[in-house]
Order: structure tokens, then sequence, then C-alpha cells
């Protein structure tokens, strides 16, 4: 998400405000994020990480395939796993 006027009230909604140690001036930075959005429009999966963490290609598989299994998935489902 770039830094613009249109999205600074979205960005302050979640958080991402940073002063970068100079008091009185606020900046609006970016954190790492994922949305899997499926065929008919609707946001089935989001993550959003602070700026130090890394997003999982594993993780980020496992969840699509949950997402794809056709029922309800436990924590730690896999693919091959029965679901609820």
């Amino acid at each position: 998400m770039a830094e613009t006027e249109h999205n600074t009230a979205y960005c302050h909604q979640l958080g991402w405000q940073f002063n970068h140690g100079k008091p009185g001036v606020i900046r609006f930075a970016a954190h790492r994020g994922l949305f899997i959005i499926d065929p008919e429009g609707i946001l089935r999966y989001q993550v959003i990480t602070d700026m130090n963490v890394g997003l999982s290609v594993d993780e980020t598989l496992r969840v699509l395939q949950a997402l794809q299994a056709g029922g309800l998935c436990p924590a730690n489902w896999k693919p091959g796993d029965k679901t609820l």
C-alpha cells in the first residue's frame, strides 16, 4: 500500500503509524499483508504482519488448500487430513 492521502485514514485505522523517532512527525508505513480473495470477490483470508515478520509460502499454500478442501479445517490441518 502506497503512502498517499486517500489511504491515510485506512493506515491509521490499522495502526500503521510511526514517528521514526522524531517527536511531532507522523508517517505511515505499510506492513506485510496477504489477502486471499475467492472468484466471487469475497475475502476469505487475510494476515497482516509487522514489518520484521516475513510471510511463509508453505503456510500460504496450506491455507489456500484448506479453503479449497470444502469443510471446516482445524488448526494445523494438512492436505489429506480429515475436515470437521
